[in-house]
């Protein structure tokens, strides 16, 4: 839902807020230096930019081109596109690269709140070593998934038992429109 937020540009980050309802210093919350935009917040503030470098290795989020929350999504979903090298060798290493960048997002919208709304504290280190664990955890999960499944056939579809109700649910929230869809 993160990922889909800022592709839409729909989190409420401080640029958003003063442009949709004004009147808050729009300074960001980590480093009060630039404007809180999706870009800024994500890989241009130094707080983001210690945690990519602690959390990847030496990698300086500051040197993506990113400029617009579309680039964010394609990082995400083509990371050897914008990283500029060949840094997965097969579909597997990629989907984990991208997990990881996701929960790198993750772990800097939580930061960001926590010390927006509960006067909580900045600690890379800690961060960074949740983001290595977080993902680690995914990948023996996914692995044993894969593991798991090939003995498997392809489960597909199937309506709810009696006396139950399936609801796929999912919104949008733009600048003049907010819809709802439920199936």
């Amino acid at each position: 839902m993160l990922l889909w937020r800022i592709g839409q540009n729909a989190l409420p980050t401080k640029e958003n807020i003063v442009l949709r309802i004004g009147g808050e210093d729009p300074n960001c919350v980590l480093c009060g230096e630039n404007i809180e935009s999706c870009c800024h917040l994500f890989f241009k503030c130094n707080v983001a930019r210690a945690l990519w470098f602690a959390s990847w290795d030496g990698l300086r989020s500051d040197s993506l081109p990113i400029s617009t929350t579309e680039d964010i999504l394609k990082l995400i979903v083509n990371p050897n596109s914008i990283l500029g090298v060949e840094t997965a060798r097969n579909k597997e290493e990629n989907e984990l690269i991208s997990l990881r960048m996701v929960i790198t997002l993750e772990e800097i919208w939580f930061m960001r709140n926590q010390l927006l709304h509960n006067a909580g504290h900045i600690n890379i280190r800690e961060a960074s070593e949740l983001i290595k664990k977080r993902t680690l955890e995914y990948a023996k999960t996914l692995a044993k998934e894969k593991t798991d499944s090939k003995d498997k056939s392809i489960v597909g579809w199937e309506p709810p038992k009696d006396g139950w109700i399936k609801l796929n649910v999912d919104a949008a929230v733009s600048e003049n429109a907010t819809a709802l869809a439920v199936v």
